[in-house]
């Protein structure tokens, strides 16, 4: 196993890597599809991209010198996206909204565990009953919603990095945890964590806005599409 090193991105460890792309991951025909994709990049006349140019210019930049590419998110929060049933969960979201609203301003601290394979995290005997009303623990989350500020979420996420792939498997003790959680909470540290999240939620936005770096390229490749079927149905 070895590190790998691209341009305009910091060093991926070999232990970083998608569990996917793994050969011993039961959904290795993912690795495949994503890896495939590659071998036909020079084949369309541009990539749209979930991201936006300010975010993540350097590597965009790199990539566009390979082919065209066009960042056109974030997508989940496109104020012309018309209100639809049809969503991106892989599962059907539990239901939490109504939990969320009943709690206090900013009191609420949202931890990701990952799919894991989509297998069930097993709790220690008595967890939920400790836990009451304190918390709740879902099996998939309407992130879209959950991280709307609207619902009063606080922390999107904590520090503490549970695995790196399927190269690490410890257990991670609750003084990490806590320590974690206090750090993204309380105290200075915090304070710049949700400067810096505001930040870029404002930068998200103005590039989705009318006349923003995404919605130029959203319109841009709708006009190139709209020339392309003229020249086709005059050809």
């Amino acid at each position: 196993m070895i590190d790998g090193q691209l341009p305009s991105v910091p060093l991926l460890r070999y232990d970083e890597v998608p569990d996917f792309l793994h050969p011993s991951s039961p959904f290795w025909f993912l690795g495949r599809i994503v890896l495939g994709q590659f071998k036909s990049i020079s084949k369309p006349f541009c990539i749209l991209m979930d991201s936006f140019q300010e975010l993540e210019h350097e590597i965009i930049d790199y990539m566009a010198k390979l082919c065209v590419i066009k960042p056109v998110g974030p997508l989940f929060i496109n104020p012309k996206a018309p209100n639809t049933s049809v969503r991106g969960d892989i599962l059907k979201a539990d239901d939490c909204i109504e939990w969320l609203n009943s709690k206090p301003l900013a009191s609420v601290a949202y931890i990701s565990f990952g799919n894991s394979d989509f297998k069930l995290h097993v709790l220690p005997y008595g967890f939920l009953e400790k836990v009451g009303n304190r918390g709740k623990l879902i099996q998939w989350s309407p992130q879209e919603e959950v991280t709307n500020a609207k619902f009063l979420v606080d922390v999107f996420g904590v520090g503490v990095r549970l695995s790196r792939g399927l190269a690490e498997n410890r257990l991670i003790l609750r003084d990490e945890v806590e320590k974690c959680l206090l750090e993204a909470t309380v105290g200075p540290k915090a304070v710049e964590v949700k400067q810096h999240a505001l930040k870029w939620k404002t930068a998200a936005g103005e590039a989705v806005a009318e006349g923003g770096s995404s919605d130029q390229n959203i319109q841009s490749f709708v006009d190139e599409i709209r020339k392309r079927c003229v020249a086709a149905t005059s050809a």
